[in-house]
This record gives structure tokens, C-alpha cells and sequence, in this order.
């Protein structure tokens, strides 16, 4: 986290550490003045007045990384532009009552719903170990998925079940993008 000034750029730059690998961003605010021989060494005062804006600058991107390290909040602002309604994402753990919650014209079964719900809770518990300190089932990776039909299958389940089992997360992924 510093001020980072290049020979040909009339740019001030913020260095950052992302994911343990150097980040540099221009902060888009010129270096005015005349520029000191070394970096540590003071400039001029209009100089310093414009370092003191890029600090300023550097110090705003700063928060608002710290503020959406995941991106999280972009992503819920995206979705709510695109469905113009406040949008939530549902929690992995909350998935089978999701499910239950999905509209429908007629109730399921006892049965059906018993089976959806524990295939659900295989599911979550399965995503979980899979891909660790995810909580939201939006964050689940396809791969994740694939993987877990896979598992269905060496578990020896029948075509059926296995096709049963794959519907559901399909109507389960495609109604969780559209809440």
C-alpha cells in the first residue's frame, strides 16, 4: 500500500497486495509541480499538493477493496439493476427450504419432498466439504456440481434417481438466479 510514481507517466499510481501478488491501479490524479530527484525526498509545494490528493485518492480505493473483497456488493448491485427488485442470495444450509418455497401450481408429494429435501441436504453437505467457506449456493461452481453427480453415481443410484437427482439441481440453480 504506496504511492508509486513512473519516469514517463504524468499519473500517480497505488501499489496494493492482492492475493499476495502486487497490484498497480493509476489513481487518475496528475503529478503537478516539479518532481523531487528521489522519491523520498520532498518536492515543490504544488507537488506536494498533488501527492497529498493521490494519498487521498489511494486511501478511498483502499476502503472500498477493503469494504468488497469478494465483490460481493457489485454483484447484488448488478443483479438488482438487471431485475430492477432488491435481490437476495440464498444461504447453501438453506437450500432444501428454498426449495420448498419454490412457487408451484400443485404441492409435491410427501414422499417427493422428503426425497428432494435430503437429495438438497446431500447437496449442501457435499458443496461444503467440496468447496470450503462457501456459504451462498450462488458461489457453487459447476465443477462442484459435476462432481457431485459423479459421487451420486459411485454411491450406485439408479438412472433414474440419478436423473431425479440432476432435474432437481437444475430447477434448484435456475429458480435460486431468478429470487
Amino acid at each position: 500500500m504506496a504511492l508509486e510514481i513512473r519516469k514517463n507517466s504524468k499519473w500517480w499510481y497505488a501499489v496494493f497486495m492482492v492475493n499476495g501478488q502486487k497490484t498497480v491501479i493509476n489513481l487518475g490524479v496528475p503529478i503537478t509541480g516539479k518532481r523531487p530527484p528521489k522519491r523520498t525526498m520532498l518536492g515543490d509545494d504544488e507537488f506536494e499538493r498533488s501527492r497529498g490528493r493521490a494519498m487521498e485518492a489511494h486511501d478511498k480505493r483502499f476502503r472500498e477493496m477493503q469494504e468488497d473483497r469478494t465483490g460481493e456488493k457489485a454483484l447484488t448491485k448488478l443483479a438488482e439493476i438487471k431485475t430492477g427488485r432488491e435481490v437476495t442470495f440464498p444461504k447453501l444450509a438453506d437450500l432444501a427450504r428454498h426449495w420448498d418455497a419454490i412457487p408451484r401450481r400443485k404441492p409435491p408429494g410427501t414422499a417427493y419432498a422428503k426425497q428432494c429435501r435430503l437429495t438438497l441436504e446431500r447437496f449442501a453437505a457435499f458443496a461444503a466439504d467440496r468447496q470450503r467457506g462457501v456459504e451462498e449456493f450462488v458461489a457453487i461452481k459447476p465443477e462442484t456440481a459435476k462432481a457431485f453427480m459423479d459421487a451420486e453415481a459411485e454411491r450406485g443410484v439408479s438412472p433414474k434417481t440419478w436423473n431425479d437427482a440432476l432435474k432437481l439441481l437444475r430447477a434448484t440453480f435456475s429458480t435460486s438466479t431468478r429470487t
